[in-house]
Order: C-alpha cells, then structure tokens, then sequence
C-alpha cells in the first residue's frame, strides 16, 4: 500500500533582528560640522550620524547603504541640516546622496555623469557657498574635474564647471577660498585651476623637488607634507616660503590638515600634533589612544575649515 509522506513540521517564524551598535570605519572618512555637535561616517553598509554631545546623552542613528556602496567622501551643509555623500558606483558612475541629519532619512540620490571613468576620487566642500568639487582619474580614462553647487531648498544640484584635467596620480583636491579656483596635487606637483567658465582652465602647475604625501591649502598657502615626513609651505605662485616644520625626533607627519589660524599634523605613531598659525608654533601634542593603528590619518571636517578631526 502506498504511504502518505509523513507531514514536515511548519517552519519557525522569521527572527527579526535590530541594529544595536556600528564598530570601526571602513572609509576612513570622518566628517564634523565646525559649530554642532553632529558627526558622520561609513562603517561597511551602514552609514552612522552621531549626535555626540546631546543634553540627554550622545545618539546614534544607523542608515542602512546598498551593498557595495562605498562613499568617498561626506560632508555636512552649512546649517547642518543635510548630509552629502560623494560615491563612485562599481561600474565607474559618479553619484551624490543626501540626508536630513535629524532622523538620517534619505532626501535624493542622483547620478551626476553617465560617463564611466576611473575608482580615484577625491573631493572637496565648502559649505558657505554650498561648492563641491570632484575630481575623479584613473589609469585607463582621463582625470575629470566637477564643480556643482548644491541647492538644499530644491534638493538639486547646479553645475558650475566640467572638464578633463591633467593629472599623472591623483594626491587631493582642494576647494581655494576666492570661489573660483582650485587646486589638485599629484606625488610630483601641485597645480591650480579656473572654473570661472564651463570648463576648468590651467593657471598654474609648479613641479615640486621632491614628492609629497598629503596637502592641504588655507588662507594663501599650500601646505605641503614630503614623503620623508617634513613640512614645506608654498604660496599660490609657486614660491616656497621660508616658514617649514620638522617632526619631533622619531616620527614623521602622514597628513595634514589646516584651518581657523591652526594646522593640524597626523603623525607614523598614531598622535596628532597641532600648531598655531602663521608662527607655527606648537600649541598642543595629542597621543595615540589606546586602540590606534600605526598612523593617524588627518581628515577633512567641513566646508568651513573649522573643527578639526581624525581617525586612526
């Protein structure tokens, strides 16, 4: 006789599961607003907004990103209220994304360029006029340069300038403060650009004697770390200044960053060390945490060149 298959139990219920806390930054990129108490950054697919000094104690809210997505750059608006993200998609699309910081909802996300160029990307934002710049190279495509202004009240962007730049290996992009140039370094340069007009134009390229690590540009100056660890100051002109900084003995500086009459130095050991400006003289020694890797990796903060911020 035939049997009938004996009957399988029913299934369990589906667990439900909630995000309780977020570990480590994957992108390394940390942004902070210069007046409140908001920060950002990418931890693999979840993007963390932290509300570290509220009355009833610090807040964090998880935004859960698509798989892959990777932001290479954030950066808050002036008032704080929304959040840019700059992403490169994996088929070489450039992207921005933005959300209110109250809540961390998403408010758009836009592809800025069909156009398929290279992973490297580096970008600047400078939240007084809402500029953002992207310049975006590759091995196989030429380097692009983008500047757009973003309009929060229409959740839009405005293209202000795009266009093919020079570029051998892309260093870092700077946003200059007279709103109508910028400045780009490669390991072996460091060249300034116009985008008065439609496309970017090239003022100036000034090659360097030796090659550089990281840059940073502030006031009328470049600030330029080498890769044997030392500070060389340059101006706008190309003319390097007689103003330079060495690191403590033992330690070499990895990165930097400039703003608000002080500049701020990463260091191989994990520390940061902070100077004033114009003297450069040492204002402050900040040592590694406990957990801190090798180096200390100093990050942009905000359009404004305000606080300043790192991560290890």
């Amino acid at each position: 006789p035939l049997h009938a298959p004996p009957l399988l139990p029913p299934p369990p219920a589906m667990a439900s599961f909630n995000l309780l806390s977020v570990l480590g930054n994957g992108s390394g990129w940390f942004a902070s607003h210069h007046r409140y108490s908001v920060a950002a950054f990418q931890s693999g697919s979840t993007l963390v907004l932290w509300h570290y000094a509220r009355a009833g104690g610090e807040s964090r809210q998880f935004v859960v990103l698509q798989p892959n997505q990777r932001f290479s750059a954030l950066f808050f608006t002036r008032d704080a209220q929304t959040l840019l993200g700059v992403s490169v998609s994996q088929g070489g699309r450039l992207s921005l994304s933005a959300w209110r910081t109250s809540d961390g909802s998403p408010i758009v996300e836009r592809q800025l360029s069909d156009q398929v160029l290279g992973p490297e990307l580096r970008a600047d934002f400078r939240a007084e006029s809402s500029t953002l710049l992207v310049v975006q190279a590759g091995s196989s495509s030429p380097a692009v340069a983008s500047v757009l202004r973003w309009e929060g009240g229409a959740a839009t962007h405005r293209w202000v300038c795009h266009g093919h730049v020079r570029l051998q290996a892309l260093l870092g992009a700077r946003l200059l403060e007279d709103q109508r140039h910028f400045a780009v370094a490669e390991p072996h340069s460091v060249s300034f650009w116009s985008f008065a007009e439609q496309v970017p134009h090239s003022v100036l390229c000034v090659d360097l004697l030796k090659p550089i690590r990281a840059f940073d540009v502030f006031g009328q100056l470049a600030f330029l770390v080498s890769e044997q660890g030392r500070l060389q100051l340059m101006n706008f002109h190309g003319q390097r200044e007689q103003h330079s900084v060495v690191p403590p003995e033992a330690s070499s500086f990895t990165a930097v960053c400039a703003g608000f009459g002080t500049v701020c130095f990463g260091t191989n050991d994990g520390g940061l060390l902070v100077y004033d400006l114009p003297r450069l003289e040492l204002r402050r020694r900040i040592a590694a945490p406990p957990i801190a890797s090798a180096a200390a990796t100093a990050r942009r903060r905000d359009g404004e060149r305000g606080q300043l911020l790192a991560l290890a």
